[in-house]
């Protein structure tokens, strides 16, 4: 899967910066480290993870900040606009998923990537050339 762009959902960031679930982290770290040089991630994408780390994680500003920004500088960072808000109305009208799911993998679509990174949807489904690849389901998962 080297060399093949490839987007990162939010569980991907929040498992990597989460010392609960051991497994989970060594995995995400593991997907994360070895997409480093072709990794994207989405504005939505750092929202959320910010969301997360100072909501359910408890950390402190600067902590969740300091992750945020570590994150920002390792991947590309792709913009929500009008082309990915229309894809992922687009593919929630087709599919069952909700609209942040819809708009993450919109997101995906639209960059080209060849893999979205998640535990949010069905690993193996392909999406207009995009494949879903849970990396803690999935035996082959980087």
């Amino acid at each position: 899967m080297t060399g093949k762009r490839v987007f990162f959902d939010t569980n991907i960031l929040i498992y990597a910066t989460n010392d609960g679930d051991v497994t989970k982290k060594k995995r995400a770290e593991t997907v994360l480290r070895a997409h480093a040089e072709n990794g994207m991630v989405s504005i939505q994408v750092l929202n959320e993870f910010l969301n997360v780390l100072l909501k359910k994680q408890k950390l402190s500003r600067s902590e969740a900040l300091a992750h945020c920004e570590r994150m920002r500088r390792a991947f590309d960072i792709c913009a929500l606009d009008a082309a990915v808000h229309e894809k992922g109305i687009a593919l929630l009208a087709r599919h069952r998923m909700g609209v942040w799911d819809s708009m993450i993998l919109a997101a995906a679509v639209v960059n080209d990537c060849d893999v979205l990174f998640s535990e949010d949807f069905t690993a193996g489904q392909r999406f207009e050339g995009c494949r879903i690849v849970n990396p803690f389901a999935d035996s082959d998962f980087a």
